[in-house]
């Protein structure tokens, strides 16, 4: 398999890939497995609304090194210019385009399955958000009132809805069991069946404060 020399260059400076140590916890987060690229993806980004829906954020982290690294990040360059609802229309033919120098020289020698796992990434991230939108509300702020207002028993039973619906149905929070254990007014505070990381928990602490339309904290203590 043979990449233009503008591919490589380009693994040399990605423009949409995060440090290991950020985090940015104010974006929505979708984490992919891309089996043939043997990488895990975590997307991070945020949308406003133009005449369309746009990106507004877009980075990644994956361990990808070398070519593949940058046509995921030239990827990610093409879809941040697409109204939101036709990310899942970038074509090879379109990834090829953004590389050539010269445009009777191909970019890939080959378009091989890494590749279309690549341009598939915009579907998966488009059919994840449309099933959040089109999720039924488990919690009406008008007619419920305020979360932190509510009994404990209360509590109890929509935290576990909420974790029916948008935790354990999730790849995303894969492993990811938990309990509450009480209410007090530092946030709700949860056990957890198995030990989870502290940005997995701001994780399901972003999607929880959005659900509820709050900014209460999660505590986890085992």
């Amino acid at each position: 398999m043979k990449f233009a020399e503008s591919i490589h260059q380009r693994a040399l400076k990605p423009r949409f890939v995060l440090l290991e140590e950020e985090f940015p916890h104010d974006k929505e987060h979708i984490s992919l497995e891309l089996d043939l690229l043997e990488s895990k993806l975590d997307i991070f980004f945020s949308l406003e609304q133009r005449d369309e829906l746009y990106f507004q954020f877009l980075c990644f982290k994956t361990q990808l090194k070398g070519p593949y690294l940058a046509v995921l990040d030239a990827y990610f360059e093409i879809l941040m210019h697409r109204s939101f609802e036709s990310i899942n229309r970038v074509s090879l033919k379109e990834l090829d385009y953004f590389f050539r120098k010269d445009h009777s020289q191909p970019s890939f020698s080959v378009y091989t399955p890494e590749l279309f796992e690549i341009i598939g990434i915009g579907e998966k991230l488009l059919a994840s958000q449309i099933k959040i939108t089109k999720e039924e509300k488990i919690f009406e702020k008008s007619s419920c009132g305020e979360f932190s207002e509510l009994s404990l028993s209360e509590q109890i039973e929509f935290f576990e809805e909420f974790c029916s619906h948008y935790i354990y149905s999730s790849k995303s929070f894969k492993d990811v069991y938990l309990t509450v254990e009480n209410y007090t007014e530092d946030g709700l505070v949860l056990s957890s069946k198995n030990k989870i990381t502290f940005e997995k928990l701001l994780e399901v602490e972003r999607l929880f404060q959005s659900v509820f339309e709050c900014q209460i904290k999660l505590i986890l203590v085992n």
